[in-house]
C-alpha cells in the first residue's frame, strides 16, 4: 500500500496589518527562510472585531499585504476572515481552513507576549467560554520571542496536552527594536518619516490614497 503523503504545512501570521510593517515580513521571512513551514499565509482581520478597531476598511489592509508579498513566492495573503463577514475568533478560522484546505497542516504564529493568553481565547458569537485550551490541542503554535516576556516552557506545553509547540532557533530571531503598526500610524499622522518601517510599494499606497491622516 502507498504511504500516505506528507501535508504542506502552512503557518498562519493573523493580524489587522494596519498598516503591515517590516516586523511583520521578518517574522514570516525568517519562518520560510529557516524551513518551519512550507508557506507563510497572512490572515487579514476583518473591520469588525470584539477585541480592536481597525484604522482603515479591510480592503485598503488587503491590498496593502498583497502589494507587500507580491514578490515574496511562499509567503501569501489570506482574505478568509474578510470574506467571512464576522468575526469568530482563531479556533473557528483553523476550522474552516483545515475543512477548505485538507491537504494542508495549520500551524498558528504568536509572540511571547501572546502565548499565555491563548487558553483564553473565544468566540465571541459563543458567548465569553474559552476555547484556547480546544486549539492548542487540536494545532500547533509557533512561538516568536518579544521583549519583555518569556519563551513558553516546552516541557510544561508537552504535559499539558497541547500538540506540536514550535520555538525557532535562536539564529532566526532578531534583536532590534519591534515595530508597532500603532508607532507607524502616529508617525503617518504626524508627516514623520517610516522609510525603515513599511515597504516603499506599501508607503506608496497609503501615499497614493490619504490614508492614515490625521
Amino acid at each position: 500500500m502507498a504511504g500516505r503523503l506528507k501535508r504542506s504545512v502552512v503557518a498562519l501570521l493573523g493580524g489587522a496589518f494596519d498598516p503591515i510593517h517590516s516586523d511583520h515580513l521578518r517574522m514570516a521571512q525568517e519562518c520560510v527562510r529557516w524551513g518551519l513551514a512550507d508557506e507563510v499565509w497572512l490572515v487579514v482581520a476583518p473591520d469588525v472585531r470584539w477585541d480592536k478597531r481597525t484604522a482603515v476598511p479591510a480592503h485598503h489592509r488587503l491590498e496593502m499585504v498583497r502589494l507587500a508579498l507580491a514578490r515574496e513566492g511562499q509567503i501569501l495573503c489570506c482574505d478568509a476572515e474578510v470574506k467571512a463577514g464576522e468575526y469568530r475568533g482563531t479556533l473557528r478560522l483553523l476550522d474552516r481552513l483545515e475543512k477548505d484546505y485538507p491537504e494542508r497542516e495549520f500551524c498558528w504564529m504568536v509572540g511571547s507576549n501572546s502565548y499565555p493568553m491563548i487558553p483564553f481565547w473565544r468566540d465571541p458569537t459563543e458567548g465569553w467560554k474559552p476555547n484556547g485550551e480546544e486549539l492548542l490541542r487540536r494545532f500547533s503554535v509557533m512561538v516568536w520571542p518579544r521583549p519583555g516576556s518569556e519563551m513558553p516552557d516546552e516541557e510544561a506545553h508537552r504535559r499539558a496536552g497541547w500538540k506540536r509547540l514550535v520555538i525557532p532557533p535562536q539564529e532566526a530571531w532578531y534583536n532590534s527594536s519591534p515595530t508597532a503598526s500603532s508607532e507607524v500610524r502616529r508617525r503617518l499622522a504626524e508627516g514623520e518619516s517610516v522609510d525603515e518601517m513599511v515597504p516603499s510599494v506599501v508607503l506608496r499606497y497609503i501615499t497614493k490614497h490619504g490614508l492614515y491622516k490625521k
